[in-house]
């Protein structure tokens, strides 16, 4: 299943065997995954007809970076989540660490890092139905991950804590913006740009301000519009169409959550 986020598009998978090469699967260019399955003796076709021999530990992260490769031999059935990053979102990261967009150079097979993982899991839950993701959620949730990967792998520095909150009239901005697009999908870049601010510097100095992550105060603006229209008289179903979700499970937990 794919999900398309701000700046990269996250696929969860899970493959059968591939011990007979009934089927190949590729990992592109410029992809940070989890394999939730380990490998002893995996093998992978690279573009130029050369084949590996890797061995996976379970939840291991995997880096690749220029090339991409077919899974062409693995032994069981196989589960995990990749994120394709775009070039924007790789030189904004890089921006805000301070390190080379090419410092992840050489890619491959690393060992299990717990904050990719809990992004993988996040994005699975997502695609099997057990929890959605809210659309500025994800955008949340991969610049975190490849943030945290940036500083603790490759060297970078994490981003200043102490950002100036926006003023009033920015946020004044913001609000304007999400209201009037309540019904659609949001990011984190649009938010951003309404404010006139680098997305880089633009989470922290947002919660500074309203002590809230943007998909907080998104959802708990999407919750107050429904529960006026729902006091208007408007069925469930129409008031939360109204504010981009359908009548389920993730609406009602809004609900209880921001509204009571």
């Amino acid at each position: 299943m794919e999900v398309e986020l701000s700046g990269a598009r996250a696929v969860w998978f899970r493959m059968p065997a591939t011990t007979q090469d009934p089927h190949r699967s590729t990992t592109g260019t410029d992809t940070m995954g989890v394999s939730f399955t380990g490998h002893r003796g995996a093998v992978v076709e690279r573009p130029s007809g050369r084949r590996d021999r890797l061995e996976v530990r379970r939840n291991a992260l995997f880096v690749t970076c220029g090339e991409p490769f077919d899974w062409v031999h693995v032994g069981e059935p196989y589960e995990g989540v990749e994120f394709e990053i775009s070039d924007a979102l790789t030189a904004e990261i890089a921006e805000a660490t301070g390190i080379a967009p090419t410092a992840t150079g050489g890619g491959g097979v690393l060992d299990p890092d717990p904050v990719f993982w809990a992004a993988a899991v996040r994005l699975r839950q997502h695609a099997t139905g057990a929890r959605l993701l809210g659309d500025l959620e994800g955008d949340d949730l991969v610049r975190g991950a490849l943030m945290h990967v940036a500083c603790e792998r490759y060297g970078g520095r994490p981003p200043r804590r102490n950002a100036r909150p926006l003023d009033g009239r920015r946020l004044g901005r913001i609000v304007e913006h999400v209201d009037a697009h309540l019904s659609e999908r949001l990011s984190v870049s649009d938010l951003a740009e309404t404010a006139s601010i680098s997305i880089s510097h633009f989470h922290e100095a947002f919660r500074s301000a309203t002590g809230l992550t943007p998909h907080e105060f998104v959802t708990a603006r999407r919750v107050e519009r429904a529960r006026r229209l729902l006091a208007y008289g408007l069925t469930r179903e129409q008031a939360a169409r109204a504010v981009g979700y359908t009548a389920g499970h993730a609406f009602r937990r809004a609900l209880s959550r921001y509204g009571g």
